[in-house]
């Protein structure tokens, strides 16, 4: 929306937040779990995986799609790393 018209969406309505993440939520996060899974990322982050907390900061995914990114990793790599958020 804001590179349409050049405002911000709300996402005050509950349909606004559902169509958000039908819409592009799975798409974002995959890639940039993707990105993670490059051979230069994938070692270091395996070894963060392992630890008993992985702390997760915005990447700048919008929406929460970095922590999703985060979490489809921890599911990959089998850890039970509590995601600090």
């Amino acid at each position: 929306l804001v590179t349409q018209v050049g405002v911000m969406p709300s996402f005050s309505d509950p349909a606004a937040r559902t169509g958000y993440l039908e819409k592009r939520m799975v798409h974002r996060s995959s890639i940039l779990a993707a990105l993670f899974l490059k051979h230069e990322m994938k070692d270091l982050l395996y070894c963060k995986m392992r630890n008993e907390v992985c702390r997760v900061v915005s990447l700048g995914g919008a929406g929460g799609s970095d922590a999703m990114a985060i979490f489809l990793l921890r599911s990959f790599y089998q850890t039970k790393a509590v995601l600090d958020v």
